[in-house]
């Protein structure tokens, strides 16, 4: 019981510098080591978020480039569809006519058999 006494005595001033019995010397000393590491952390903080707003700044130009982009790929695409489209054609007719000169070629017409 006497334990926990003076330990709840000790916990209730470990935030009071002027429970410790610091001299005036000490308490200045004390109260500008917290202050610059208060400084310190502050100017880590402002660092991590000066990171933070870059990476966001970065992720929106990237994001207006791509928007800046995509009219430019969706011509290309549909242009490549189109070509895609000429080409199956001719190739469907190119094998239309194929077919239509070996069924000439079995019936005859031999002229049709060089293809």
């Amino acid at each position: 019981m006497v334990l926990c006494t003076t330990f709840s005595a000790v916990l209730a001033h470990a935030d009071d510098p002027l429970a410790s019995g610091m001299n005036a010397d000490a308490l200045a000393r004390d109260r500008a080591a917290i202050r610059q590491l208060n400084q310190d952390q502050l100017a880590s903080v402002q660092r991590r978020d000066a990171g933070y707003a870059q990476g966001w700044h970065d992720y929106a130009d990237t994001r207006r480039q791509d928007d800046n982009a995509y009219p430019a790929d969706q011509l290309s695409y549909r242009a490549a569809q189109n070509d895609y489209a000429r080409q199956r054609k001719q190739y469907e007719q190119a094998i239309r006519d194929w077919r239509a000169d070996v069924a000439a070629c079995q019936s005859g017409d031999y002229g049709h058999c060089d293809r």
